[in-house]
C-alpha cells in the first residue's frame, strides 16, 4: 500500500468556528466540498514546517504558534491501495496581517462549528479529522463518540492576589454543554490551576460525562497529575489528593498540556469571574 503525509490545520476563532476551505477542482468525490486547510509535505520538510507553509499558500495566513493536534491514518475510498497519513496540527494566527486570501486551488471559505456542518459539503477525509463519522486514530479504531473535553484555567490578579477558577465543557460537535467559575479569594496561580481542575472535574462527574480529555495550559500542573512531577507545594495537596480520589470514578480519562493561544474560552470564565468580584 502506497501513503501519503498530508498535513492539515485546525484554525478556530474566538467563537469557536473552525476554518474550512472549499476546492476549486480536483476528483468527483472532493470537487466542490470544504476541507481544513493544508496540504502534501514536500521531501525533507518537517511538518510544522510543511503546515506554515502550506497554510500560507494557500490562504494567505501567518500561523503563529503550532502545537500537534493528532495523527491520523486514513485510506483513500477511490484508491484503496492508497493511504493518507495526515499530521493534525491546532494553529494560532497572529494579531494582525491575516486576511485570507485564497490561492487558485480553492474558491471559498467559511467558518463553522462541526453541529452547523452538513456532512454533504465536506470531503470524506474531513469527517473523519474532525469527528463528524467518529474519530480514527493510527491503527484505524474509531473513538468514543460520547467523548467530552474540558478545558480549564486558573489565574490570579497579582500572584498571589485575587484569584478564580474556570472551564468550559465542550462535546464532539464542539458546541459548550457547561461552563462555570469560582472566585476564590487571594491565592496564587498555582493554587487557582488545581482548583479550576477539581471544579470542572465535579461538574463533569455530576453531569455523567465520564469519557473525558482535560486540557489546560499549566504544564506543571498537568505533569503533576499525571505523575511525572515531584510533590507540589503543601497548600495545594487537599486538592489534588482529591482530583486523584475524582480521577478513578471516570471511565477514561486523559489530562493533557495546551498552549495558552488554545486555552481561550477557559481564559474568558476567569476573567469573567474577577471582573464580576472587582465590580460588586
Amino acid at each position: 500500500m502506497k501513503q501519503k503525509i498530508v498535513v492539515r490545520a485546525i484554525i478556530r476563532d474566538e467563537h469557536g468556528r473552525t476554518l474550512f476551505l472549499r476546492r476549486k477542482d480536483g476528483r468527483p468525490s472532493i470537487e466542490g466540498k470544504f476541507e481544513l486547510p493544508g496540504g502534501k509535505m514536500i521531501i525533507g520538510e518537517q511538518p510544522a514546517d510543511a503546515i506554515k507553509r502550506t497554510l500560507k499558500y494557500h490562504t494567505g495566513l501567518a500561523a503563529d504558534t503550532v502545537q500537534l493536534f493528532d495523527i491520523i491514518a486514513y485510506v483513500d475510498p477511490d484508491d484503496q491501495r492508497l493511504e493518507y497519513l495526515f499530521i493534525v496540527y491546532l494553529i494560532s494566527l497572529g494579531q494582525s496581517g491575516n486576511k485570507i486570501t485564497l490561492d487558485s486551488g480553492y474558491d471559498k471559505y467559511i467558518w463553522k462549528k462541526k453541529s452547523e456542518l452538513q456532512q454533504n459539503v465536506v470531503t470524506e477525509s474531513t469527517k473523519v479529522i474532525i469527528g463528524l463519522d467518529g474519530m480514527v486514530n493510527l491503527a484505524g479504531q474509531k473513538g468514543n463518540r460520547n467523548k467530552f473535553v474540558i478545558y480549564t484555567d486558573g489565574g490570579s490578579r497579582g500572584n498571589p492576589g485575587p484569584s478564580a477558577a474556570g472551564f468550559v465543557i465542550v462535546d464532539k460537535n464542539e458546541d459548550i454543554v457547561a461552563d462555570g467559575g469560582r472566585y476564590l479569594g487571594v491565592q496564587d496561580n498555582t493554587y487557582a490551576e488545581y482548583a479550576a481542575i477539581l471544579l470542572a472535574l465535579s461538574k463533569s462527574y455530576a453531569m455523567g460525562l465520564l469519557n473525558v480529555e482535560l486540557r489546560s495550559d499549566s504544564l506543571s500542573t498537568v505533569n503533576q497529575i499525571n505523575g511525572i512531577n515531584t510533590r507540589p507545594e503543601p497548600d495545594v495537596m487537599p486538592i489534588l489528593d482529591r482530583i486523584n480520589i475524582l480521577k478513578k470514578k471516570f471511565s477514561n480519562i486523559k489530562v493533557i498540556h495546551i498552549r495558552r493561544d488554545f486555552n481561550m474560552l477557559a481564559d474568558g470564565v476567569v476573567n469573567r469571574v474577577l471582573d464580576e468580584h472587582e465590580n460588586n
